[in-house]
């Protein structure tokens, strides 16, 4: 049969406290009281410098030396290009302003270089928007970035001519570029596009920089008349631990970019309407 503990009587206290132990907690929690907010202060200073520690990191340490970070930032464009990812509009970037987003124009074009790809003559001049934003997965790995959209485009004899790409914030890295010529091919028949992946492959080892990750074409395939996908793999010490395409097509070419996500997705919405919007 279990005993029951005994309660204290009506008014009264638990046994184990006498008048000093009550005297003491009491004069302990005023105490605590008034620490509270200096150790809430200290914690969220402590907090906001270790950020602050691993932000300021940026340009130098993952543009240079880290293969995981950079990978991770890709990781985050492959779950992109699955709809996993939601956007939100930031006010402003951590280490580039607009002009310097807008920049990486010249970025892009290098990537092109060798290729006989281009992007029609768009200059500087071209600008429609760039605008920050912090990319968020949906899926059960969460992570976030903090990219730049860009878009150039212009009108040319009633035809539209577009660029959009997405920036990494702190590396500076082009993550993501999608070009388009609304009108008929300027080409009828493309040239060899496995010659032109090989060298749009080189100049992305180049881009990325990385320590001990290996670029290779894995295989491609016909996705519509004169368009053909590349995937890319990204593989280290680890084996092939990512996947991205690029697409070749008649005036028209993608890196990291699907043209289904151009569509749906967010640089699709403002290339259909030559709107100006960011998320």
């Amino acid at each position: 049969m279990k005993r029951r503990a005994k309660r204290p009587a009506a008014g009264g206290r638990p046994r184990f406290l006498g008048s000093v132990g009550v005297l003491l907690l009491l004069l302990a929690a005023v105490g605590l009281g008034l620490l509270l907010p200096e150790l809430g202060v200290l914690v969220q200073e402590r907090s906001t410098d270790r950020m602050n520690q691993t932000v300021d990191l940026g340009e130098v340490s993952l543009s240079l030396t880290s293969d995981d970070s950079k990978l991770e930032k890709l990781r985050l464009v492959g779950e992109m290009l699955n709809n996993r990812v939601e956007y939100m509009e930031l006010e402003n970037g951590r280490v580039l302003t607009p002009a310097k987003a807008a920049d990486k124009l010249a970025d892009v074009t290098a990537l092109l270089d060798g290729t006989g790809l281009s992007i029609n003559g768009l200059v500087k001049s071209d600008l429609i928007d760039a605008s920050p934003m912090l990319m968020v997965t949906t899926s059960d790995s969460f992570s976030t970035n903090l990219v730049w959209g860009v878009q150039y485009g212009r009108l040319v004899d009633g035809s539209w001519t577009s660029l959009d790409y997405l920036v990494d914030d702190a590396t500076g890295l082009i993550l993501a570029a999608n070009f388009r010529c609304y009108d008929e091919p300027s080409l009828e028949v493309l040239p060899d596009t496995s010659i032109l992946a090989q060298k749009l492959v080189q100049n992305l080892s180049k881009s990325y920089d990385f320590a001990e990750t290996h670029l290779s074409i894995e295989g491609s395939a016909e996705i519509g008349p004169n368009y053909t996908m590349y995937t890319v793999n990204y593989t280290n010490g680890q084996g092939t631990v990512l996947g991205l395409p690029i697409i070749m097509g008649l005036d028209y070419w993608s890196i990291n970019y699907y043209e289904g996500w151009y569509n749906d997705g967010y640089m699709g919405q403002n290339a259909r309407t030559g709107a100006v919007s960011s998320g």
